[in-house]
């Protein structure tokens, strides 16, 4: 049996919301796979679990002054050549593309596959067309979390020849006593970074308004909270909904708001594979969203598991809220197809399609 390649992960942070929570995700089940590789944390930033080991720069080198990310260039380009680490997965966004140039080719210098989690390419580092070419360079691979986001590449660089797809990967929590979430009436849920301007949470409240259910007293619950979402509550209160809008900040029993929910819904501008869908779907409650670019298409089959809303039509979401608070027997039919639907982003599956991709066997 051939060894096994050596492999580092990089990554800013698995602090914080999903995209952190996946970073966190994927090292974990690569940890499993090969206890020998290492994550390069940039930031002392560790909210989510992961069995990857971890080396934490900004505590080896201090927070990010000019001096101290020169250190952790230097370090990672010395822990490279000094461990022989032939492939790197990056987990970064590329906001800065000159920077990102020249880490391509003096430090990140070695087979790489970056990974792509949102639509919104500028902060990947396409924003120049000048610099791409030099960015992902022939030793880069890019790596989408939706073909959606895949394609969009491939048609607006057609000069990039790396350009893969692979789903992000979903692990359900081995099964314990779930907390309560100590709700006793029923409710819609959205989870994500409220204050985040393309998740649009103050025209889902609006909509939620407009929808007329919480007349039946179904309330909306509102994960991911924080101390910038204030407006938000003015909002409820000027709809005369604060009893009935819920804000919480993330929380580290979440699968039970799923698992409670009548069901979960999504209205942001764009995503990359928006995994609160997922993971509703994988704790058996459906889901709402809008036909967004990109992942929603990929995740929600519109009326198997869900509803998939046309794009930006918040007078559908308003409707599409309504009718299925309403419909019984069709949540409980979106029940029964939810689990299946979402095998597709087991740690197996996805495991399996990384170690094809770059070459590596157990």
């Amino acid at each position: 049996m051939k060894p096994k390649k050596r492999i580092v992960f990089l990554a800013y942070s698995i602090s914080g919301g999903g995209l952190e929570s996946q970073i966190a995700a994927l090292t974990d089940i690569f940890a499993a796979f090969d206890p020998a590789i290492e994550l390069l944390l940039w930031n002392d930033d560790v909210g989510f679990n992961t069995r990857m080991p971890i080396i934490n720069l900004e505590k080896k080198f201090g927070k990010n002054t000019f001096l101290s990310k020169i250190r952790k260039y230097l370090f990672i380009k010395n822990y490279i050549k000094r461990n022989n680490v032939e492939i790197l997965i990056d987990q970064r966004h590329k906001t800065k593309p000159w920077l990102e140039v020249f880490l391509s080719n003096f430090v990140l210098n070695i087979q790489t596959f970056s990974a792509v989690h949102s639509s919104d390419l500028d902060a990947y580092g396409f924003k120049n067309k000048y610099l791409i070419k030099h960015i992902y360079n022939k030793h880069k691979h890019i790596v989408c979390v939706s073909n959606c986001i895949a394609d969009k590449i491939k048609k607006e660089f057609p000069f990039l020849k790396n350009v893969h797809q692979i789903y992000n990967v979903y692990e359900k929590k081995a099964k314990k006593q779930m907390e309560p979430n100590h709700f006793d009436f029923k409710y819609i849920l959205f989870s994500g970074r409220v204050n985040g301007k393309e998740k649009q949470v103050d025209k889902l409240i609006e909509s939620y308004a407009n929808s007329n259910v919480h007349q039946s007293n179904i309330h909306l619950v509102l994960l991911g909270w924080d101390e910038k979402s204030y407006h938000l509550h003015e909002l409820a209160k000027s709809l005369n909904l604060e009893k009935l809008v819920h804000f919480l900040p993330f929380q580290s029993n979440i699968d039970v708001y799923y698992k409670n929910a009548m069901f979960t819904v999504l209205c942001s501008k764009f995503e990359g594979l928006p995994m609160t869908l997922i993971e509703s779907l994988a704790n058996q409650t459906p889901v709402i969203s809008f036909d967004c670019p990109c992942g929603p298409s990929e995740i929600v089959e519109n009326n198997v598991n869900g509803l998939l809303v046309e794009n930006q039509n918040f007078d559908e979401l308003t409707i599409a809220l309504a009718n299925l608070a309403t419909d019984a027997e069709k949540l409980s039919f979106f029940k029964s197809n939810a689990l299946k639907s979402v095998e597709k982003f087991s740690p197996v599956e996805i495991l399996k399609a990384w170690t094809t991709l770059i070459h590596i066997e157990k």
